[in-house]
């Protein structure tokens, strides 16, 4: 399912989502009683997903570390057995009250948030979400904002209550409040462009602002910030959100959400300008793309863009028009960075459709000017 622009308009706390779809736990921070931990329920089971939630006001450093059980010889760590359901697919953890959690306790949790693993030696499911919500510091009972190096492990988000959801719910006579809705999620095979063209503007933005390559805040209300690793994770979420057509919006949430608002702002202002390569016009043919050696990133993003344009509106002679732009236009001068994106592109036929003429030739020519190395590569990626 594809949303609308309107559908997109009318959505709430899309960026908050997409980030913890990507990977990365996603922080949202709200007033008392605005429905955020309902509303992140009612999401998980929405995509079937088992909601695990933990109120970490009570919760113990043992419950995240384990606890030892002594041998002649050694020890074990022994986890809580309400995580193991973690290990399993299909489950969202939930950290409510989480700027509750003592600074001791956070010590022992942050293996989870960051490395995904709990008790020593058990990982959470690759797909295992991680959200977390609370209450300003101010509003929290023995609440204190997290740490820096704690805090650049999470996309931070402001919460909206979604008045619309709950008039609707308070219509009713149990209270029936709706899930909220989502756009279908691409899959990592359905990513792959995206991800090389947001890598690729990432690269050329922290190229051209070396200072924020990596920077602590100035603000201590602005929990997050540039690193390498706000960086990676941002690209992982943007690529998604791309995937989905996300709105402007929601890319400037998740770029402010990750690396802080000077450096969101900044990006997302590059991302808007690469967005001016209209892949529908050179899938139709009135611009002809003339490659610059200097501005590799530039061929990266229109590559990217024609992929996404093709798997939202697929015909063969688009097919060749691109392919002509990938394997012609571009692969005369950069045959590395076309290799890297032509199987995603090829991937975009509906099952079962053969290549066109035009489309053989331009892979047949491209073909010939490889290198063995690199037709090896290329084969390894099939």
């Amino acid at each position: 399912m594809t949303w609308t622009k309107k559908e997109w308009a009318q959505s709430t706390n899309m960026a908050f989502y997409i980030a913890g779809m990507s990977g990365t736990p996603s922080l949202t921070i709200g007033g008392p009683g605005s429905a955020k931990s309902q509303s992140v329920i009612s999401f998980a089971k929405s995509l079937g997903y088992d909601p695990l939630l933990l109120i970490c006001s009570n919760r113990a450093a043992e419950d995240f570390s384990g606890i030892p059980r002594l041998d002649l010889t050694h020890y074990e760590t022994v986890p809580a057995d309400f995580l193991m359901r973690a290990t399993q697919p299909k489950c969202c953890l939930i950290f409510d009250e989480l700027l509750s959690i003592p600074p001791h306790v956070r010590a022992a949790v942050m293996s989870i948030w960051s490395e995904r693993i709990f008790a020593t030696k058990h990982r959470l499911a690759d797909d295992c979400l991680i959200f977390g919500m609370a209450n300003p510091p101010e509003q929290t009972p023995n609440g204190s904002p997290l740490e820096p190096p704690i805090a650049n492990r999470f996309f931070h988000h402001k919460w909206k209550h979604n008045y619309a959801d709950w008039k609707t719910g308070m219509l009713t006579a149990d209270l029936q409040f709706p899930a909220p809705s989502f756009p279908d999620m691409p899959t990592p095979d359905q990513t792959v462009s995206q991800r090389i063209k947001y890598g690729a503007l990432i690269v050329t933005y922290c190229d051209q602002n070396p200072q924020d390559r990596e920077r602590f805040s100035d603000n201590p209300e602005e929990l997050s910030y540039p690193t390498p690793r706000s960086w990676t994770n941002l690209r992982n979420a943007l690529a998604i959100a791309d995937a989905m057509g996300a709105t402007e919006d929601v890319t400037r949430d998740l770029c402010v959400g990750f690396v802080g608002r000077s450096a969101g702002q900044a990006l997302n202002a590059l991302i808007a300008n690469a967005d001016l390569l209209p892949a529908d016009e050179y899938l139709e043919g009135k611009f002809t793309y003339h490659y610059q050696k200097n501005k590799p990133e530039e061929a990266v993003v229109l590559m990217a863009n024609l992929t996404t344009a093709l798997r939202l509106n697929y015909s063969d002679d688009r097919l060749a028009a691109a392919l002509h732009v990938f394997c012609h236009d571009i692969g005369q001068h950069n045959r590395e960075i076309v290799c890297a994106q032509l199987k995603a592109l090829t991937d975009t036929r509906p099952k079962g459709t053969m290549l066109n003429a035009d489309a053989l030739t331009e892979l047949t020519e491209f073909g010939q000017r490889l290198t063995p190395t690199m037709k090896k590569a290329a084969a390894s990626r099939k």
